[in-house]
């Protein structure tokens, strides 16, 4: 082989070389590409689930489905499942509370205490029981129905708000940044990092503290707009003359004896089983009605009152006997409208007697008559007596120790209401010693007074008549027919000494007091339900409302971490509006008011 063909061919096997050398390295780089590719999707899988459940966490944890889900539509607004929160679990968590306290007694007590009924039965759940058996509706639905009432009335009167520029008062900002401080606090109290994340324990995901401050925002402007309008409402003279032009003597008050005879004091003495039980046969129970029928009808012979008395006094079997004095005809009639009208006759006079049969219905739905009642005439007041204004300063006794008892207890207590009395009497000494006028004494008021309901107007209560819900002793002071303006004194009550200052006389009588108020009810009445019919109301979706709650479960639930079970009494209770009101105020707790 010559020199060249030997340097070809070198030449020829280096670039084989060459080229299986770049063959390997391109195989090797080829399997760490891929290696790399497989690798980097494995992480950027990694990093979409991780990026993936932190969103759908992010999502939960704010509620975009839940503040998406309309749960109701009022007049023009739309309010999101978060907001029916609020206002569902509130009062929820108001009939939870009382069941709570009173057990099975709740059921009983629910309209007085709430102004909802409550079923008999606490231990199933309320979409499960029937309330209306006519309509088909539950316990669950009733409950979600008055939330919806609830609804409609804030937004009716907030929408008039606004369209009336209606202003919040400082007063009702006050008492939402209250509100808000006090969410604050109990956030912070049960280990919560801040209000948002304690509401979202409360109610549900969604909710934020910026949503709760515009619910109370909404209930708060309602229950000032409502008392606005009311207290605007302004009437003449000839306005109270036209109203009871008719009806006269409906606002006056009636002075009575009253006579109830019952059938069970005539029935005899019934038969007594071994288990000592009386029992009395059909037979016996007629003739109990027809002895109490009888007795009634034999005082209708009497030609007087006193006459009447006697009568009853010489009876073998007396009836019940209640002697009633200057009750008004509305408090009458909401017992007994037939009562009222004939006590209410213009022709009535004393001595006048009528007989009133009591009608029940037994247990098959028949009308029986088990009692009849007498009714003795006595005198009407046409209630143009005056009314009285004051102005009182109240000192309360400091709270003693907690643990105290017996009498160690009743020491404290005497000690620090003799305290309260002699801190009242150098109060007055002081301000008899300044200037002794009213401005002062309404400077000292502000200052000094423990009655939150009227420190700030310088403590003053009017309109004070003897029919007035005040305790007596402060009562009484005020309408003594010698108090004179500018009188002062101390009376002593249950919440401790009121310094009391005589304004005077009120500019309306008790009467026109009376029919003021019956001429504000029928307006306000009209006027909420143009307010509702031009707010109309449309229910949604009921998804995340809890319909199946169990009032009184038949055991303790387990007990659970604070931070997925926040305390009942953290939650702002919502004031269920009644029929005429949107809010109900409670009386503060040093009020002079009984």
């Amino acid at each position: 082989m010559s020199a060249s063909s030997k340097k070809k061919l070198r030449k020829e096997q280096n670039v084989q070389a060459m080229t299986e050398r770049q063959r390997k390295e391109q195989a090797e780089a080829k399997k760490t590409k891929i290696a790399t590719i497989a690798f980097i999707t494995v992480i950027a899988v990694i990093l979409v689930a991780f990026v993936a459940t932190q969103a759908v966490k992010f999502w939960q944890r704010n509620g975009f489905t839940e503040k998406n889900t309309v749960a109701v539509t009022v007049g023009d607004h739309e309010i999101n499942a978060v907001t029916m929160s609020y206002y569902y679990n509130n009062t929820m968590n108001n009939i939870g509370s009382l069941v709570d306290q009173y057990g099975a007694s709740a059921s009983m007590l629910a309209p007085y205490y709430i102004g909802l009924e409550c079923p008999s039965d606490l231990s199933k759940p309320l979409d499960e029981m029937v309330k209306d058996e006519e309509t088909g509706e539950t316990w669950a639905d009733y409950y979600v129905n008055s939330v919806y009432e609830t609804i409609q009335q804030n937004y009716a009167l907030y929408d008039a708000a606004q369209k009336a520029g209606f202003k919040l008062p400082d007063d009702a900002r006050a008492s939402i940044d209250a509100e808000m401080a006090e969410l604050k606090d109990a956030a912070l109290q049960y280990g919560f990092p801040d209000t948002d994340t304690f509401l979202r324990a409360l109610y549900m995901n969604g909710a934020s503290a910026k949503s709760y401050k515009n619910f109370l925002t909404v209930q708060h402007t309602a229950s000032a707009y409502y008392s606005h309008y009311q207290e605007s409402l302004e009437y003449t003279d000839e306005d109270y003359r036209a109203h009871d032009k008719d009806i006269y003597n409906e606002f006056s008050s009636y002075s009575y004896n009253q006579y109830t005879f019952s059938y069970t004091q005539f029935r005899g003495e019934g038969t007594k089983g071994e288990d000592d039980k009386v029992t009395y046969t059909a037979e016996e129970d007629e003739a109990g009605r027809e002895g109490a029928k009888a007795a009634a009808e034999s005082l209708l012979t009497a030609t007087s009152k006193d006459e009447v008395a006697t009568l009853v006094e010489a009876m073998e079997k007396k009836p019940s006997v209640s002697n009633v004095e200057k009750r008004l005809y509305s408090t009458i009639k909401s017992s007994n409208e037939e009562q009222a009208k004939w006590l209410a006759d213009k022709d009535r006079k004393e001595g006048d007697i009528a007989l009133f049969p009591v009608v029940t219905t037994d247990a098959e739905g028949k009308e029986i008559t088990n009692s009849y009642v007498v009714l003795v005439f006595v005198a009407r007041d046409d209630n143009l007596g005056k009314l009285d204004n004051v102005r009182h300063i109240l000192i309360t006794p400091d709270e003693i120790d907690s643990s105290l008892t017996g009498e160690e207890k009743t020491k404290a207590q005497e000690e620090a209401k003799a305290a309260a009395k002699k801190a009242a009497e150098d109060l007055l000494a002081q301000w008899k010693e300044g200037e002794a006028t009213e401005e002062s004494f309404i400077a000292l008021a502000k200052e000094k007074s423990k009655d939150t309901g009227s420190a700030a107007e310088g403590g003053l209560i009017e309109g004070i008549h003897r029919d007035s819900g005040l305790v007596t002793n402060f009562k009484n002071w005020a309408i003594d027919d010698s108090r004179k303006v500018g009188d002062t004194g101390i009376v002593d009550s249950d919440y401790g000494y009121h310094i009391m200052f005589y304004v005077g006389e009120d500019e309306v009588n008790y009467r026109d007091t009376l029919i003021k108020a019956e001429l504000v009810h029928e307006e306000m009445e009209r006027w909420n339900e143009e307010l509702l019919a031009a707010t109309p109301i449309k229910a949604g979706s009921r998804k995340y409302m809890n319909t199946g709650v169990v009032l009184l479960p038949a055991t303790e639930p387990e007990a659970t971490e604070p931070a997925t079970a926040a305390p009942a009494t953290t939650a702002p209770a919502a004031t269920d509006a009644p029929t005429t009101s949107p809010a109900a105020t409670d009386a503060p707790t040093t009020s002079p008011a009984a």
